[in-house]
């Protein structure tokens, strides 16, 4: 294979890993009515951006040594590292609940991962470093975040098991509730918040990490006018 295929294959590659993440992104923020994962439309337009970005500088930049992906890895733990410290929803309690938490975690892995292999004394020799076009950075840098992104979502689910709007709809129906939407809560008390049904006068709320009833009353905490 030749070397000017390389960055097509990427972007192709990064294009279909995107679509693919965000379908599966938005299907999660609908299934947990934005408990487990909210906002998950900036996924859809984050991608695009970054690779028309590229795509545009690279048609008036020389190509230039290929960053470390060490370099993205250090923006987006310090961004997060950042954004972790200035917005602390529960407090420090609810962080194990955030999947956003769990993302940092991941790329902190990767990055301590990557500087571990940049100084293994004994490594072999790197090649010359082959330059690069900022679409080719672009496409690597969707690639890491998008699979990164999925991957820590399913492990998410898979060990927490919070309950969806589906799994939690015939149980508050069958109190003869209405299912209305899901509320903030106490989020000391109900981390990912709670599922709100309502029949009249009589409210009903179910932990969305649990199912459990919370309360059968009108705490003020858990207005939804609130």
């Amino acid at each position: 294979m030749t070397k000017r295929y390389v960055t097509p294959l990427l972007v192709s590659l990064s294009v279909v890993v995107w679509l693919a993440a965000s379908l599966y992104l938005t299907e999660v923020s609908v299934q947990y009515d934005d408990a487990v994962l909210s906002n998950s439309y900036y996924f859809w337009f984050y991608a695009p951006a970054a690779l028309i970005a590229g795509c545009l500088n690279s048609s008036k930049a020389a190509p230039r040594k290929p960053s470390r992906a060490g370099d993205v890895l250090i923006f987006f733990v310090f961004t997060g590292l950042a954004f972790l410290l200035f917005y602390q929803p529960g407090g420090m309690r609810r962080l194990p609940y955030l999947l956003y938490v769990w993302w940092l975690a991941l790329l902190l892995l990767l990055l301590l991962l990557a500087a571990l292999y940049w100084h293994i004394p004994c490594r072999h020799p790197q090649k010359k470093q082959r330059t690069q076009t900022p679409l080719h950075g672009a496409a690597i840098v969707v690639l890491l975040l998008y699979l990164s992104i999925a991957l820590v979502t399913a492990l998410y689910l898979a060990v927490l098991h919070p309950v969806s709007v589906e799994q939690i709809t015939p149980i508050g129906e069958a109190e003869g509730g209405r299912f209305i939407g899901r509320i903030t809560g106490d989020r000391s008390q109900n981390p990912l918040g709670v599922y709100f049904f309502a029949d009249g006068d009589r409210w009903y709320y179910y932990d969305v990490l649990t199912g459990a009833p919370v309360s059968y009353d009108s705490p003020a905490h858990l207005h939804p006018s609130r």
